[in-house]
């Protein structure tokens, strides 16, 4: 007979019972993450949000006044936003349970598209910060991950393995929920970020060390091209961010 013992702890691991189950031990592991800032004139760091759980995943918006991260401050994994000093943090969603993450802000700073699994499959939602109104983007037997914004805020970019192999597919945000997602690469792909003038999509494979770099024409892409042989390293491919001048 199988019944739920309850026990105070985060992640438990290796329970040990003595005879007759009368006395229970087991490992509690416990994790803490901050977030931390360097200042890039002279590579000093300093911690920025901290808590005595765990807070990952920063990101800044576009004017760099706000930091969207992921906690499990409340208790399990949620998004979570505040000041771009770290202050006033505020929770953005209530999934209490599923794993949630890669939040990234839209051009306008209005919204944050990140992946959720409540249902086991991780699926891309977006949710307007404002209203609090969140929309699911994708469903179905296949993962999604590390959603990006294009340059004008139309799509959004994410590595999935809808076709079987993991490529970089886009949707468009604000389509009607039966609009199909448009594949963009056929050789692989996990994370991708479109150039600032919209012209360029630059993305990682999961598989392999290195940076393609491809343009882009409408709704067809030319084929890619390795910029970066090595970096980041295989297994680093959500590592990387782009800007304006590298």
């Amino acid at each position: 007979e199988q019944s739920w013992v309850p026990v105070h702890g985060e992640w438990i691991y290796f329970p040990t019972a003595t005879p007759g189950a009368k006395r229970l031990v087991y490992e509690n592991r416990w994790f803490n993450k901050n977030i931390w800032q360097i200042d890039a004139a002279d590579s000093s760091a300093k911690k920025l949000i901290t808590s005595s759980r765990w807070d990952c995943e920063a990101q800044f918006n576009r004017d760099g006044t706000k930091i969207a991260f992921n906690s499990t401050r409340s208790g399990e994994l949620e998004i979570w936003a505040s000041n771009s000093d770290g202050s006033e943090c505020v929770q953005l969603t209530e999934f209490e349970g599923p794993s949630v993450g890669s939040p990234t802000w839209s051009p306008e700073g209005d919204r944050l598209a990140f992946v959720a699994g409540p249902d086991g499959f991780s699926d891309l939602y977006v949710l307007d910060c404002k209203s609090r109104k969140l929309r699911r983007l994708t469903s179905g037997a296949s993962h999604h991950l590390a959603p990006s914004w294009s340059s004008d805020g139309r799509w959004l970019y994410f590595g999935s393995d809808r076709d079987g192999t993991w490529n970089i597919w886009k949707l468009e945000v604000d389509a009607s929920p039966s609009a199909q997602a448009l594949q963009v690469t056929r050789g692989g792909g996990a994370r991708a970020m479109e150039s600032l003038d919209g012209t360029q999509l630059y993305f990682t494979r999961t598989d392999e060390a290195g940076l393609w770099n491809m343009r882009l024409d409408g709704q067809t892409s030319a084929t890619p091209t390795r910029v970066s042989a090595d970096l980041p390293h295989r297994g680093d491919w959500n590592n990387w961010a782009l800007w304006s001048d590298g």
